[in-house]
């Protein structure tokens, strides 16, 4: 548990820190985000996801195991099929029905939801783009999210609370922060 604590904020003081000097660096500003190419976007994103992803090794490496038997890489013929059905069918249902209530308290329209989301696809502009956005989008941040979240958190969460729904809340409600 200690490990996923500190990975966590190490993740997060990562991400900011060196997402902030890189968009410095490269001369944009960081509340102009709309207007950072999609190179930008990828590269703000490695110093989180180097966070993320090395929590676990470190957590693993420390423990003397091996990291794909401790956080559960495995992966069967039916799930990448069964993760794109869930994956649609929350995007269609759930956020939906999650934001609905913060939609209406924040006087917000549902188009705000998809806002950010198309902004990123717009700068998709050729091939090199498209392949970048999967790197980003469909690869990059579910591998290293499920990495941490539910290899590294979740199990560490499960070992210390009495039940497993309490795990998953708790892991559930620190992702969506």
């Amino acid at each position: 548990m200690v490990d996923a604590v500190w990975g966590w904020f190490l993740a997060v003081g990562l991400g900011a820190l060196g997402g902030a000097v890189i968009i410095a660096a490269a001369g944009y500003r960081a509340d102009a985000q709309a207007a950072w190419p999609l190179w930008l976007v990828a590269v703000t994103q490695v110093p989180l996801w180097v966070g993320l992803a090395g929590a676990p090794f470190v957590a693993a490496r420390r423990a003397s195991s091996n990291p794909v038997r401790e956080f559960g890489f495995r992966f069967t013929v039916v799930d990448v099929p069964a993760g794109l059905v869930i994956g649609v069918v929350a995007q269609l249902v759930l956020v939906p029905a999650i934001s609905w209530p913060w939609l209406k308290l924040l006087g917000k329209h549902p188009s705000d939801l998809s806002r950010t989301a198309e902004q990123l696809v717009s700068k998709a502009h050729d091939p090199l783009g498209v392949v970048l956005l999967i790197t980003i989008v469909v690869i990059g941040a579910p591998f290293i999210e499920e990495l941490f979240y539910r290899g590294l958190l979740l199990r560490s969460l499960q070992k210390s609370l009495p039940a497993a729904w309490m795990a998953v809340v708790v892991c559930g409600l620190v992702f969506g922060a």
